[in-house]
């Protein structure tokens, strides 16, 4: 995670950390994801050696950059909330009842 929002403010410093670690650990050894990572690389070849001049490659990459960084903070945002709710769900079990 290069930028940080609002959410990662709450969080521990730590716990992004580890949660970086996790998710390169997770991708290292991801059959799907390292063979969508080797399909990306043929396409990006491919891409290359396409007939357009540089202004339209430029739209197209504005295009395909834009939408991976959203599609890349929503997966942040998702793995966040999951970290968040886990933590608050320990809060609860460990809090005794105030009965």
């Amino acid at each position: 995670m290069t930028k940080k929002g609002s959410t990662e403010t709450r969080m521990h410093p730590v716990l992004l950390h580890l949660m970086d670690v996790k998710i390169r650990s997770l991708t290292e050894h991801d059959e799907i994801y390292l063979h969508d990572e080797r399909d990306e690389q043929a396409l990006e070849e491919r891409y290359a050696s396409l007939p357009l001049s540089r202004q339209y490659k430029r739209i197209i990459d504005d295009y395909h950059a834009c939408t991976c960084s959203k599609f890349s903070r929503a997966v942040e945002l998702a793995y966040l909330a999951g970290a968040e709710a886990a933590l608050q769900i320990r809060d609860v079990i460990s809090t005794p009842d105030s009965k």
